[in-house]
């Protein structure tokens, strides 16, 4: 059973032309928040995650991956085929009756299909758009192609991850894809915000490698004021002395803290049963402590080794110091904080079936967490786009799909 997404967006349409995540979660959050989101895909390039695993009962199949599931939520699908004059067509008629319009095509791929913001301002000048690309739609790299793992490679961000002494490393969930969706959001309602006194649209040309900059200020600022070469810190904090994970009783199971100021580094003293420590000459500020950190850690870490990390993390919060225990993803799904939030909800797909899934981080006042809709079926909307929403007759939507731009 499946219900409109409500929420205070609820009158804003928005078009997605969008695969893996950069657009496609920035529409879900959209969506997420009420605006109807309708997700065009082709037979010619569907969106890739419908190939990704995990898949359901594991056999593969265009509607049966949990991926594509989950980061399409609460959204409409339309197939249509912007190659084909017919399907250009549609589309701007499509865009005519919308909001916004979000894509993370590779640069210059709009222009090619007819379909940039000029020509979708010309049918509607109060259409908001952002292009999400891997390094933008201007200067030397603009026509590279771009994966999370390489535009963090490009912009720094995985030369500071790792251990010293070790390779580059980049970000397990593609990082800078989820960033980049949450950026375009605000672009979004700040273009829409505006667009109330204004009447006029917006577009954003949204370079994913520079969002991952703005992820790593201090290293930029480091190398750009300094000339200085920042290094790995692992889980380390340059501004924090006593930052980091350690070891508690059990097998692989951590404990992660940080005292930033002195009333949390007295505080941590005490949970340690060791007052005396804050009077020991190398711990006397924030300066000898990150200047002995390793002594530092050897007492911590002697003092969680003898404790579950959810004890050791109830003494310290007890003594004001910031910690929680390092939870693996089946220990996050069974945290009683994140269940009372309703942070996981029954996600419903009709081949899938119900799965237990993360919900939006979007927690609106009044508005239920509860996933509205699963992701679209291939092409499961093209009915509604085209009658109900464009007023098609049925003779017209045939002659479409005899034509290609639409199936």
């Amino acid at each position: 059973m499946t219900r409109e997404p409500d929420g205070p967006l609820a009158r804003f349409r928005v078009v997605e032309l969008g695969a893996a995540i950069a657009a496609p979660y920035c529409a879900s959050l959209l969506a997420d928040a009420g605006a109807q989101v309708i997700k065009i895909e082709t037979e010619r390039r569907p969106d890739n995650l419908r190939g990704n695993f995990p898949m359901h009962e594991g056999i593969a199949g265009r509607d049966r991956s949990l991926y594509y599931h989950i980061i399409n939520r609460n959204k409409l699908g339309l197939t249509l085929d912007l190659g084909r004059p017919e399907g250009r067509a549609l589309f701007m008629d499509l865009v005519r009756i919308s909001d916004v319009v979000v894509e993370n095509f590779a640069a210059g791929t709009m222009e090619r299909l007819g379909v940039d913001y000029d020509s979708l301002r010309a049918v509607n000048p109060g259409i908001v758009m952002v292009s999400s690309s891997g390094f933008g739609a201007t200067g030397p790299a603009s026509g590279h192609i771009a994966y999370g793992p390489l535009v963090e490679g490009a912009s720094g961000f995985a030369s500071l991850n790792g251990y010293a002494g070790g390779p580059p490393m980049h970000s397990t969930f593609v990082y800078t894809d989820y960033l980049s969706a949450m950026y375009a959001v605000n672009l979004i309602m700040a273009a829409l915000l505006e667009r109330t006194d204004t009447g006029r649209g917006a577009y954003f040309d949204l370079a994913q490698a520079e969002v991952a900059l703005n992820a790593i200020p201090e290293a930029v600022l480091a190398c750009a004021v300094n000339g200085a070469l920042p290094v790995k810190m692992e889980n380390r904090d340059e501004f924090v002395s006593v930052h980091g994970v350690y070891p508690c009783h059990g097998e692989d199971k951590w404990v992660a803290l940080a005292a930033r100021t002195e009333e949390e580094w007295r505080g941590l003293c005490l949970a340690l049963e060791q007052p005396e420590l804050g009077r020991r000459r190398e711990f006397a500020g924030p300066a000898e402590r990150a200047a002995h950190r390793d002594a530092l850690d050897q007492q911590i870490a002697s003092w969680t080794r003898g404790r579950s990390a959810a004890e050791a993390a109830a003494a310290l919060q007890r003594h004001g110091v910031a910690a929680k225990p390092v939870y693996d993803i089946h220990e996050v799904m069974q945290d009683p904080h994140i269940r009372e939030r309703g942070a996981f909800q029954d996600n419903p797909h009709p081949v899938i079936g119900v799965r237990r899934a993360y919900a939006s981080p979007i927690n609106i006042d009044g508005v239920p967490r509860t996933i509205a809709r699963g992701a679209p079926l291939w092409g499961e909307h093209n009915g509604y786009v085209c009658s109900d929403l464009l007023g098609l007759a049925a003779a017209d939507v045939e002659r479409l799909a005899r034509a290609g731009a639409v199936r």
